[in-house]
């Protein structure tokens, strides 16, 4: 719950409150990268 696929983009977010953590799954490697978490409002720039 809270996390979502990014429409037209490879990426997902995760929400906790006003922040958000985008990240990326592999499937061939099983492995998520974190690239970005940080305030709502400035995340997704």
């Amino acid at each position: 719950r809270g996390a979502k696929k990014l429409s037209g983009r490879q990426e997902y977010r995760l929400r906790v409150g006003d922040y958000r953590g985008l990240y990326t799954i592999n499937d061939e490697g099983c492995m998520v990268t974190v690239f970005a978490v940080g305030h709502r409002r400035e995340v997704y720039r």
